[in-house]
């Protein structure tokens, strides 16, 4: 009985105490505002409001909690002191720092009693937008080969800036490398502000043994969408003690441009039908200059003596060439054959000047034939080739032509002119004086061109219009051409446009009996719509006009027209992950002929589907659409009608054995009026097992159902060849010699090998940016190196190094001495210096506080503290400035004196005075309102 009468009265004891804690908690109130910030984004100011309703003091702690990234300035435990009915505001600083997790997370404030009970908690949420930043960087941007007998390390460290793991896929690229292999993928996945090191291993292959330097290009992605963000090149370097040179910026297109080169070939299409080809180029290097070969020497079975094309030998030096061979100038008269050319050039290339003679026979070895077929010669001038603001040129052309009886005197001039951001221009003119022989009488002529792009408002033009007379002895006789475009971009990504053309053909000749006109005008127009999620969509109207006066074989007055009215529609989509493709043009409408009263339907459908390496393409027609296919009509007494043509083609390529053999295929139907039903098939294989040579096999099919029409119903023909690659090293158009380096120790420092100075073998040179290693004596050989000014210096081993120097380069056998000096030693630390009791919170920092060096005023080095705060760095003698990075500091951390001058001597240790890092001092500041 007393035992129960006990347990009852704990429980009213308890009671008691919980009613009057309850009542205590009852009597505090707390309330948090959020504060608006400006030019702070990243900072969050609050205010906690506290209010004791009680008769009795509140004495406790105002305890923040943050979450991961999120770091309270104010303090993580603040004290709080109110009276009976006093009225408390109490302020917060909350900063988000970069490492915050994106989503939502909660701020709690917890108000606690003198027990570190608590009493009330309030909670406010963060939103932290998703950020993906991601940053790719080279350990090294340069890597040494040295040992060809070890696999090669490209290094590089991805940092994930963000604030959400990443799964990154690096790629590693060899652009050197053709005919294997050359791509090669890493991945892992990244955490919020870590960084991983990818790591590529490789045996360097003997192709690229053969090479002074090459590059690996590295791409880096993210997610699983392979979104890029970073790209970069890492240069390697073969290192040795005799080199020859080569421009490095040459390695860049190396891969595409493919000189020194060699390809024989066979090829047959049925019988005696056979030909022999040889074609190829290369440069040969000189002590000054350099030659360059072309040729392409070609045998058919019908024929005794080879043709020789497209062949020549070309010699240059500095901004000089001369070429002689197979020469082509597209010129407003145009010159082909075999001759000679010289080119010369101030030393910037801006001012040009070409001269030259043609014989015109196309074939270089064509035995009795020298001036038979009519020559030309031609100068031409170019001032501000490298301005295209504003550039003129001149050309003037003399042509003996034997198939008119004519010789031509021809005089242009031409002028670029940027007159704004928004409007250039080209104009362009020439005169011409012809005489023919035939009929003893002398023509003057003239042609003129202009083109131009403009802006005006925001419409955009552009415009082409060319006039010659009916005598001018250009390829464009007798020609008006005007063309004028106009395009405009609407809202919502929508585009109008309009393009106008018109052109009259009408050239006249004293040698031949000339009675042509044909003229052409076209209208276009339309507009472009904004894409609907795949699918992209254009529609327009066209009205084309075409006369002419050239068919008398076919009508009895030769003259035909053609006038019609047509309707555009094109389409195209793409799969959204951009692997499928289809692309659909559709022209409809209706056509007058000169011959006939009614209307004719018109139709021409083309469509084509894509899907990785495979094609797919169809095409329909219906009625003629040119009078060259009209006239077609007319000749087999065929009706409009009856012009019907479909065209299916297919064709897919693939790539076997590590991308060594390349297949590609495909079969095309051809069906109309003219040849009837023409199948047709190919096959091309190519082999490249490595990237000296390759072998490949070419055939072709086809057949003609129509045989009356072709000599042959059909066809196969097939071609076999290999090709050689020699090498893709670019010459040098300057002089070149080798320069000779000895490498040594200069332990008395005098500049000078002489007494107890030692060679320094396997030591690190590099010239401009090509690095060698000195041999066993000390000694380096660079080969071919062109005549011009070049930097030495040395790469810092075992405490010696080399002052870097400019060197001239101007014979075609030089000698260089290098000395070596002994570096001198810079030592320093790190020391804090803070009461603990009175500070704010910071992490105690020694690794990776970063110093930079500089030496009147320019950058040196950059070094950091090991685990210990020390740190050390190897300079040459000369006095330097060692400066703290405050930025590697932890937060609320500083020094006040971060800069100090030393000087550093060969061999000796230079210790640099502590460097006193402080911790701000702790600051509440506390607002009290009466209640």
């Amino acid at each position: 009985m007393f035992r129960s009468f006990f347990l009852k009265l704990l429980l009213v004891f308890c009671c008691t105490v919980t009613c009057y804690e309850v009542q205590a908690q009852a009597g505090m109130e707390m309330n948090v505002e959020t504060n608006a910030t400006t030019g702070h984004q990243n900072l969050l100011d609050l205010t906690v409001e506290l209010k004791n309703t009680l008769e009795s003091s509140f004495n406790g702690i105002l305890q923040i909690t943050t979450p991961e990234g999120f770091k309270s300035i104010s303090g993580s435990e603040i004290l709080v002191e109110l009276k009976p009915g006093e009225h408390k505001f109490v302020p917060l600083k909350v900063i988000r720092g970069k490492g915050a997790t994106a989503g939502t997370t909660d701020i709690l404030i917890d108000l606690l009693n003198n027990k570190k009970e608590s009493i009330l908690k309030k909670s406010i949420t963060q939103q932290v937008e998703v950020d993906d930043a991601m940053l790719l960087q080279a350990v090294a941007p340069t890597v040494f080969l040295t040992n060809t007998n070890d696999s090669l390390s490209i290094k590089v460290n991805v940092t994930n800036l963000g604030n959400r793991s990443q799964q990154v896929f690096v790629v590693f690229n060899i652009p050197d490398l053709t005919g294997e292999e050359s791509f090669f993928e890493q991945t892992a996945v990244i955490d919020v502000r870590k960084d991983s090191i990818f790591n590529f291993k490789f045996w360097v292959p003997k192709s690229l043994l053969d090479k002074s330097q090459f590059s690996v290009n590295v791409a880096a992605m993210r997610g699983t969408e392979k979104i890029l963000f970073g790209s970069l090149s890492i240069n390697v370097q073969n290192v040795s003690s005799v080199k020859r040179y080569e421009d490095i910026n040459s390695l860049a297109y190396n891969q595409y441009y493919q000189k020194n080169n060699v390809t024989a070939s066979y090829r047959n299409s049925g019988k005696d039908s056979g030909v022999y080809q040889l074609m190829g180029s290369g440069d040969i290097d000189l002590p000054a200059g350099y030659l360059s070969v072309s040729g392409n020497i070609y045998m058919p079975n019908s024929q005794n003596e080879p043709l020789v094309s497209n062949t020549y030998l070309a010699y240059r030096l500095d901004t000089h060439q001369v070429k002689i061979g197979n020469i082509s100038q597209q010129l407003e008269v145009p010159l082909f054959g075999r001759g000679v050319q010289f080119d010369t050039a101030d030393k910037t290339q801006n001012n040009r000047i070409q001269l030259g003679f043609i014989d015109e026979n196309f074939n270089l070895t064509q035995k009795d034939a020298f001036l038979k077929r009519g020559y030309g010669m031609y100068a031409l001038g170019t001032f501000g080739a490298n301005n295209p603001s504003n550039q003129k040129s001149f050309n003037y052309v003399f042509k003996e032509d034997k198939l008119e009886k004519a010789s031509h005197h021809v005089v242009g001039v031409e002028n670029v002119k940027q007159i704004n951001n928004d409007w250039n221009i080209r104009l362009k003119a020439h005169g011409a004086f012809s005489n023919y022989v035939i009929v003893n009488k002398n023509q003057p002529s003239y042609a003129l061109e202009t083109q131009y792009n403009g802006l005006v408002k925001d419409v955009r033009l552009s415009g082409n219009y060319y006039v010659s007379s009916s005598y001018f002895p250009g390829n464009r006789r007798g020609v008006i051409q005007l063309q004028q475009n106009f395009m405009k971009t609407l809202k919502r990504d929508r585009m109008v446009y309009a393009n106008i053309f018109y052109s009259d053909f009408a050239p006249e000749s004293y040698t031949y009996s000339l009675n042509m006109k044909t003229t052409g005008f076209r209208i276009d127009t339309g507009i472009s719509l904004p894409r609907l999620k795949s699918v992209g969509s254009a529609f327009g109207m066209q009205y084309y006009k075409e006369t002419g006066n050239a068919f008398s074989w076919i009508v009895p007055n030769g003259f035909l027209s053609m006038e019609a009215f047509r309707v555009t529609q094109n389409f195209n989509w793409l799969s959204s992950n951009q692997k499928h493709s289809v692309m659909l043009g559709i022209e409809e409408g209706l056509v007058k002929m000169s011959d006939a009263a009614k209307l004719f339907p018109q139709l021409k459908v083309n469509s084509i589907y894509s899907y990785k390496g495979f094609n797919a393409t169809a095409t329909y027609q219906h009625g003629s659409y040119f009078l060259s296919e009209y006239s077609s009509l007319l000749l087999m007494e065929k009706k409009q009608s009856d012009f019907n043509r479909l065209t299916l083609s297919l064709a897919s390529d693939h790539k076997f054995m590590s991308n060594k053999l390349l297949v590609r295929g495909g079969a095309a139907y051809l069906n109309d009026f003219i040849s009837g039903e023409t199948p047709s098939a190919f096959v091309n294989v190519q082999y490249l097992p490595t990237d000296k040579y390759r072998v490949y096999l070419n055939s072709s099919w086809f057949h003609y159902s129509k045989a009356t029409i072709f000599q042959n119903a059909g066809m196969y023909v097939i071609e076999v060849g290999m090709s050689m690659n020699l090498g893709s090293k670019a010459a040098s158009p300057g002089k070149k010699g080798t320069l000779s380096a000895f490498v040594f120790y200069d332990k008395n420092g005098n500049n000078v090998f002489d007494g107890d100075d030692e060679p320094a073998p396997d030591f690190f040179i590099t010239i401009d940016r090509t690095t060698f290693k000195s041999d066993t004596d000390g000694k380096i050989k660079y080969r071919s190196l062109p005549f011009n000014s070049y930097r030495i210096q040395s790469v810092q081993q075992n405490g010696w190094f080399a002052e870097g120097t400019e060197f001239l380069m101007n014979g075609y056998d030089q000698n260089v001495n290098i000395a070596l000096h002994q570096n001198g030693s810079l030592k320093g630390k790190i020391q804090y210096r803070y009461d603990q009791k009175t500070v704010k919170n910071f992490d105690v920092k020694a690794g990776g506080i970063v110093f930079t060096i500089t030496k009147n005023g320019s950058l040196v080095q950059r070094i950091g503290t090991d685990d210990d705060g020390n740190f050390v760095a190897f300079l040459p003698t000369g006095t330097y400035e060692i400066m703290l990075d405050t930025n590697s500091l932890s937060e609320n951390t500083f020094c006040s004196n971060p800069k100090q001058q030393l000087l550093i001597q060969s061999g000796k240790i230079t210790n640099a005075a502590d460097f006193i890092i402080e911790v701000q001092q702790k600051q509440v500041k506390v607002k009290k309102f009466g209640s």
